[in-house]
């Protein structure tokens, strides 16, 4: 037996909470909150780490719409 729906948007909230807390802790001294960063043997990708936490928070709104009743539509192009 699977999720109830309403289980299952309570799991997305508590993981888009978990993330919108990882980017407002970020600072310099944390992966995520600098430029990139590479070194002897030592390469992070701070932008990349942190572009995931973004397109994650976006997924999770998505999905969360969509189980809310809302439909999924993709976009391309830009607003003018």
């Amino acid at each position: 037996m699977g999720l109830t729906v309403a289980a299952q948007i309570v799991l997305l909230e508590t993981r888009r909470d978990t993330v919108l807390a990882e980017l407002a802790a970020m600072t310099q001294s944390t992966v995520g909150g600098s430029p990139n960063a590479g070194g002897t043997g030592d390469n992070v990708d701070h932008v990349g780490h942190r572009q995931s936490l973004l397109e994650e928070l976006k997924s999770i709104a998505e999905i969360i719409d969509t189980l809310n009743g809302g439909s999924m539509s993709v976009r391309k192009g830009r607003l003018s």
